[in-house]
């Protein structure tokens, strides 16, 4: 089997960290060339560091983000001649974490499913108000098979792209462009999460990569986290890295290192783990402010991080479970407070906790964060 590779690098500092260089390790295990394209700068050190792994490295501007380094490639570097060559042909980007699960038995599962193309997870599509997104086979991993590459429409499609200016001509240019397209021309796509059953089980998702990353991993066998699954305030991001951490051989450090630059640089809208932990070691106690759904599913995220809490306040009312009536805090030292509310409690919710232990006492998480 002669595969080829293209992978598509962007870090806004030019920064690799050690998940990329695992990632492509890998990749390499199931391919016979690997192409890396970097978008925008690179760290010259990080450079040398990825030649270990590819030969073939192309620098660009940063134009039309991962659709537009395709669109790039395949009409101005790879001639045609070379491209019957190949049996398959991944595109993929560094957005994703992995893989947990071999790669190598990932392709030799679907070597024997009958499709054109394939990739790992499929949005199911979502028509609402002003926002339609078709079902499609997301865009971050594309495996096109030998019918596709021989097929004159598979460079027409490259050709006729409109190069994208923002995240959402991406999608609606290149994501869900060729899989339209592939799909006009009469061949069919699929998911491995669909192969393995995942449909029915995450069928009412619109999203599963960043709605149940934790089924998609642990009863699917997806091989892989999409970084945007990542968030204080989703429990079953947190959730599959834990799950990865006990039950694979993928080392989540590189996951968490990555996660935290990212956070520090605000290039991933989320709450610092390492600032959340900090808080916390400071007080005898901390607890979180609120006890509906944003609180409580805050609070399981801390307790798989293991970052202990030790109950809930509310603005009224005591009770045995160790949920406190935020009056009985008042006067207390070395007490915190982590904020556990939505955006239409916030402000009010603030003013209280504020006014009761001090503003130097409570944590706003970042992704909650009102007006104050």
């Amino acid at each position: 089997m002669c595969r080829l590779a293209i992978f598509v690098f962007y870090d806004s500092e030019g920064k690799v960290d050690e998940y990329i260089y695992y990632l492509l390790q890998e990749i390499n295990n199931v391919v016979s060339k690997l192409v890396v394209i970097i978008n925008g700068k690179i760290l010259s050190e990080s450079k040398k560091s990825l030649e270990r792994y590819s030969r073939d490295i192309i620098e660009r501007e940063n134009n039309g983000l991962d659709g537009g380094a395709f669109k790039e490639y395949f009409t101005s570097y790879i001639r045609e001649e070379e491209l019957l060559k190949y049996d398959e042909i991944i595109i993929l980007n560094d957005s994703f974490y992995g893989p947990v699960f071999s790669i190598e038995n990932i392709f030799n599962e679907m070597r024997n499913v009958k499709c054109d193309y394939w990739g790992m997870t499929r949005h199911n599509g979502h028509h609402d108000s002003g926002y339609n997104i078709s079902s499609h086979i997301q865009g971050y991993f594309l495996v096109f098979r030998k019918r596709i590459i021989h097929d004159e429409c598979f460079l027409e499609f490259w050709e006729q792209m409109e190069t994208p200016n923002n995240y959402d001509q991406a999608v609606k240019n290149y994501e869900i462009g060729i899989n339209t397209w592939l799909d006009r021309h009469g061949y069919r796509g699929i998911s491995y999460v669909d192969y393995k059953g995942g449909t029915n089980l995450i069928n009412e998702c619109i999203n599963p990569f960043m709605e149940e990353p934790y089924k998609l991993i642990k009863e699917c066998g997806c091989p892989v986290l999409k970084r945007k699954a990542i968030s204080i305030l989703n429990e079953e991001g947190i959730k599959a890295v834990k799950y990865i951490e006990g039950q694979t051989s993928y080392d989540t450090k590189m996951i968490w290192n990555n996660w935290e630059r990212k956070v520090q640089t605000s290039e991933i809208k989320s709450e610092s783990i390492e600032r959340i932990n900090d808080f916390c070691k400071r007080y005898d106690s901390v607890y979180i402010y609120g006890k509906g759904k944003v609180g409580e599913s805050l609070r399981h995220v801390l307790e798989l991080l293991e970052i202990n809490i030790t109950g809930y306040v509310v603005s009224e009312g005591s009770d045995e479970s160790g949920t406190l009536d935020i009056a009985c805090l008042n006067g207390i030292e070395k007490v915190g407070i982590i904020i556990g509310v939505g955006r239409m409690l916030f402000d009010e919710v603030y003013a209280i906790a504020a006014k009761t232990v001090g503003k130097s006492n409570v944590f706003v998480i970042n992704e909650l964060r009102g007006h104050t």
